[in-house]
């Protein structure tokens, strides 16, 4: 349906920069059919890592998921890259979260993360780790689904036909990811790290929604690196969590809306359950769901 060839689509307004201000995204019409896409433009001669981008194409098409970002076509023009792909019409859950400072409802978080764990399901099932679960990743359609992206550093367990147990090598880009990260992808030592890696992260996703900012935001990534190795679990803020600490300020605006809201104990059991420091205790993507 998609062709090849640049004069079929009309490019509009830029939605967003990506790929280190290397690429835009822009909102544009097919014109044979007359339907609004996405296309995903990068500058090929001033991008050095063009083979995960390649990569990013290849696996993109091999998972086919109502809750995956799919890629409609792609093609070369001139020294430029165009990938066209569905209109995500409302942007992802971080452009969101942007006008919801003390982050969404319970009810909407389990809403996103309901399809997430789908999505992340079928990755796994296809021997794939996601490496960057986060709120930039997850998309929002017209019709309120959300789908994963940010496929470039998915690891790959199955190589030549044969299934690794663990990884061991960091996933490109490491430094923009590095709060969502587990403790064993930080530290790579010789145990690796496996799919549980991606709960880590998906703990770490959910207090993103809830709280409107993901857990070490404004720290150091040294401290942010020790804390995580020491077990530290990241929490949901509300009466409950902040009750514990002495230096809540009530007259500041934000954790006054924080002390007067209350999250429901299962969704404080599955932070708590999907961010333990050891891999082997948390659950399988599976489990999440239920």
């Amino acid at each position: 349906m998609f062709g090849y060839h640049l004069q079929e689509y009309d490019l509009k307004n830029e939605l967003s920069v990506c790929c280190g201000g290397l690429g835009s995204v822009y909102m544009a019409i097919h014109r044979p059919t007359h339907r609004r896409v996405a296309i995903k433009k990068i500058k090929l001669d001033l991008i050095e890592e063009v083979n995960l981008i390649q990569q990013e194409i290849y696996i993109t098409r091999q998972l086919q998921h109502q809750n995956i970002l799919s890629y409609d076509t792609s093609f070369v023009n001139d020294l430029d890259l165009y990938i066209v792909a569905p209109l995500m019409v409302y942007g992802s859950c971080r452009d969101v979260l942007n006008y919801y400072s003390s982050g969404f409802p319970e009810a909407a978080v389990a809403i996103i993360l309901r399809d997430v764990i789908n999505g992340l399901e079928y990755v796994h099932s296809k021997g794939f780790i996601h490496r960057g679960i986060r709120a930039s990743h997850m998309l929002i359609s017209h019709l309120g689904t959300v789908l994963l992206s940010g496929l470039r550093g998915v690891g790959e367990l199955i190589v030549n036909g044969r299934r690794q147990r663990v990884l061991h090598s960091l996933p490109p880009q490491a430094k923009d990811a590095l709060n969502w990260l587990s403790p064993e992808v930080l530290e790579q030592n010789m145990l690796g790290y496996n799919e549980k890696s991606d709960i880590y992260s998906l703990a770490i996703c959910a207090c993103e929604l809830a709280n409107g900012v993901e857990p070490f935001a404004d720290m150091p990534c040294t401290l942010m690196f020790t804390e995580k190795v020491r077990g530290y679990a990241p929490k949901l803020l509300d009466s409950i969590t902040l009750s514990e600490y002495n230096n809540s300020d009530p007259s500041d605006e934000l954790q006054a809306m924080f002390l007067n809201r209350r999250f429901s104990e299962s969704f404080h059991q599955f932070v708590d359950m999907c961010s333990r420091r050891e891999p082997s205790m948390r659950p399988k993507v599976d489990y999440c769901r239920s």
